[in-house]
Parts: C-alpha cells; sequence; structure tokens
C-alpha cells in the first residue's frame, strides 16, 4: 500500500475572470517517477495501483483565495471518504478493486461567494503498467534480439 498525493493548483482569479476552469488549472501527483502523463495540466492520468491511497490537495495560486472541491465523482473501484469538520476539509480515497483506466469529475467552490465550477472529464486513474510508467513494453512493438531475429 502507497500514499499518492494529487496536488491541484487552481488559478481563482483567472477562472473568476473567464467563468471558466479552462487554462486555470495546473495538477501534480507523487508518482510521476513511475508513470503519471499530464502533469502541470488539467488532464492529468495518475498511475495507481490496488492497495493505493490518494489525497487530493486542492490549493490556490493566489494567497488569499478560496477554492475547495465541493463534489467529485470517481470510479466504483475506490472507496471514497470525504472529511469535512471545522479545521479540515478534504477528499481521500483507496484503490479497492482492480484498476481500469478511468477519467473523474471534479466541481470546486471558488471565491469568496462559493462560486461553482465543473472540471469533467478532467483528471484520471490509469493501472500501473500502462502506457507512461517506465517499466511499460507496447506489445505493439517487435523486439529485434542481438542476431537481429525478430520476436
Amino acid at each position: 500500500m502507497h500514499d499518492v498525493i494529487v496536488k491541484i493548483y487552481v488559478d481563482v482569479l483567472e477562472a473568476l475572470q473567464h467563468g471558466s476552469l479552462s487554462g486555470a488549472v495546473f495538477a501534480f501527483d507523487s508518482r510521476s517517477y513511475r508513470g503519471s502523463w499530464g502533469l502541470g495540466s488539467d488532464e492529468l492520468m495518475t498511475v495507481v495501483r490496488p492497495g493505493d491511497r490518494i489525497s487530493w490537495a486542492v490549493l490556490s495560486l493566489e494567497c488569499e483565495a478560496f477554492v475547495n472541491v465541493r463534489e467529485m465523482e470517481l470510479p466504483g473501484w475506490l472507496a471514497v471518504e470525504h472529511v469535512r469538520d471545522a479545521q479540515r476539509d478534504y477528499w481521500r480515497a483507496t484503490v479497492v478493486g482492480e484498476v481500469v483506466t478511468a477519467r473523474y469529475a471534479m466541481e470546486f467552490e471558488i471565491g469568496r461567494y462559493g462560486r461553482r465550477m465543473r472540471l469533467a472529464p478532467g483528471f484520471g486513474l490509469v493501472p500501473m503498467g500502462s502506457p507512461g510508467d517506465p517499466a511499460y513494453t507496447d506489445p505493439a512493438v517487435a523486439t529485434v534480439s542481438a542476431t537481429g531475429d525478430d520476436r
């Protein structure tokens, strides 16, 4: 079991000015060394495997601007927990089933008036061993032996 952290930065002023999250969301994860791709974009694909614990942290690029995740639509092979109390408000999940490539949606509350904006399909989760994982070998690519024979 490993912890996977997904950090999502939102340019709140950009989103509010244009009424859209397009170009205003930048995501990174702690699995880039295992092949996650789309780092720094709103199309991050995070590599996960059964037993992993995923936590999402959402931050504003502006120091005094508010942003929060209001709702997430996640695949059924995740056991999801939304922790909300006076001190904290965050989402976490444990991979409890077989991982299949899936995109997920998020709805954000942005700005002091809590304007809601949706990012869909947005980010995704992919199984370890997918294209992008350094250990992935594309089955469509033939290997050539030292003698030059195709295998």
